[in-house]
């Protein structure tokens, strides 16, 4: 004969499991059992293994967001620290190309010991003239590379961001995915007593009772890849946020169940955004600059040159009386003062500088056909990413809409013939089956138009609102 109190506690599960918004209410209302409960009896049931709890990554107060992770990945990973240095480069390079040449001073000294005396001293100055406005175009060429720095290092950002936020949402799915196989074991666990209780009662067979055992084992199974998924997850957040180990790595709230709407206009949108795309047009620019550059380097300088020369000597043999040494006869001395002031400029006979100016002409064609294929790419990205969005987001409202409360119906419909006696208890766990691999499949679903929308952030070049 039946018992009313395993009748009664297979309603109050079964009702929980179709009305209440998690399956964790069964626990409340039996008031026993929890994931890590173990029968007395095995029966072909497997110890729970020792893992970590959902609740232990969960923190709806404290807890990060993808956005907040991804604020501090931007500010400590290595591959961003990188592109600063780079950053930095450019602009003491920029620095250095607005410089003018310094000026060079000669200083000489002669004297000839061997024949009369003489001594002799040369001040010069040589000063280098830049013509053709070679020191402008050096320092627009240097900005340029300066510009396409930044863009580069925006350009890092923006992948950075968009592998983040991957990373969390692969994190926050896999915590759900524990979350919600905890439920079930629960349910499943209290289930397996009812049907041990009705077993030995003869109300139930013993396959009945094997089946759910080997189903409890196989949530088990299902826990232990969920823990290994949020490890691998945890992992590479770490690795991209910097978070030190011992900082706990607890998520704020699940993944959103609803899809949000996104502007027109994305693909004009992401050719405006888009940093490489910037980062390409400004190499583009840099290569015609470099163009000017080298056509001004084929002027040749202008070099100013002003000498000053002290030249003393006197003659052995020739002498004459001095009014300076008080009339007495002393040696004839020549003492010369020479100015000089000149110019001097390279004469391009042969070096005009024309294989530069050919290179850098091909440098702008292929910077040219790189931004053209940039622009090409970009527009295939943008078209993928959002066509990938709305099918994800046409899966996740199929599910919520029809799949799921067609689901729950059809097992609320064999619940109520099980209880008329006209269907078996395994007849039940298989449709509850049902139900749980479609909430498995509204999880995905829920992952996948939360990573389509994040690949569509980074096709674009900008948040969406």
């Amino acid at each position: 004969m039946r018992s009313w109190f395993s009748f009664a506690l297979i309603l109050v599960s079964m009702a929980s499991l179709l009305n209440g918004p998690s399956f964790s209410q069964v626990v409340a209302v039996a008031g026993q059992g929890a994931v890590g409960d173990t029968p007395q009896e095995n029966d072909g049931l497997a110890p729970s293994p020792d893992l970590p709890k959902s609740a232990d990554f969960i923190d709806p107060v404290d807890g990060l967001t993808a956005d907040r992770l991804a604020e501090m990945a931007l500010s400590a990973n290595p591959v961003l620290e990188a592109a600063r240095r780079e950053v930095e480069r450019a602009e003491g390079e920029l620095r250095q190309a607005g410089t003018r040449p310094n000026p060079v001073l000669d200083l000489e000294r002669t004297r000839n010991p061997v024949s009369a005396p003489e001594n002799g001293y040369l001040f010069g100055v040589n000063y280098p003239f830049e013509i053709g406005g070679k020191r402008g175009r050096r320092i627009e060429v240097a900005a340029l590379e300066v510009e396409a720095s930044r863009n580069r290092f925006a350009d890092a950002e923006r992948i950075l961001r968009a592998e983040v936020k991957t990373a969390f949402g692969d994190y926050v799915s896999a915590v759900q995915s524990l979350q919600a196989t905890e439920e079930i074991v629960v349910l499943n666990r209290q289930l397996y007593r009812i049907v041990k209780a009705r077993f030995s009662e003869g109300d139930a067979s013993g396959l009945e009772r094997s089946l759910l055992a080997v189903e409890i084992n196989r949530l088990d199974a299902d826990r232990i890849a969920a823990s290994e998924r949020i490890s691998e997850s945890a992992a590479r957040l770490r690795e991209l946020t910097k978070l030190p180990e011992d900082r706990p790595l607890k998520i704020r709230s699940g993944l959103d169940p609803v899809t949000p709407p996104v502007p027109n206009g994305l693909l004009a949108l992401a050719l405006a955004s888009r940093s490489d795309l910037r980062a390409a047009r400004t190499i583009e620019r840099k290569a015609e600059a470099s163009v000017r550059l080298q056509r001004a380097n084929a002027i040749p300088n202008v070099t100013g040159t002003f000498r000053y020369a002290l030249d003393n000597a006197y003659f052995d043999d020739i002498y004459g009386f001095s009014s300076i040494s008080g009339g007495r006869l002393v040696n004839v001395r020549d003492n010369d003062r020479l100015l000089t002031v000149g110019i001097s400029f390279e004469l391009p006979l042969f070096n005009r500088n024309r294989g530069n100016i050919a290179a850098a002409n091909a440098e702008v064609a292929r910077t040219r056909a790189e931004r053209e294929r940039l622009e090409l790419t970009i527009g295939r990205e943008v078209r993928v990413a959002l066509s990938r969005y709305e099918n994800a987001s046409r899966t996740l409202t199929l599910i919520t809409r029809y799949v799921r409360p067609g689901t729950e119906d059809n097992l609320r419909v064999i619940r109520g013939a099980y209880e008329a006696g006209q269907f078996r208890l395994i007849d039940v766990l298989n449709e509850q089956r049902k139900l749980i691999e479609t909430l498995s499949g509204l999880r995905s679903a829920q992952l996948a138009v939360f990573l389509a929308r994040v690949e569509l952030e980074r096709a674009v070049g900008a948040p969406l609102p």
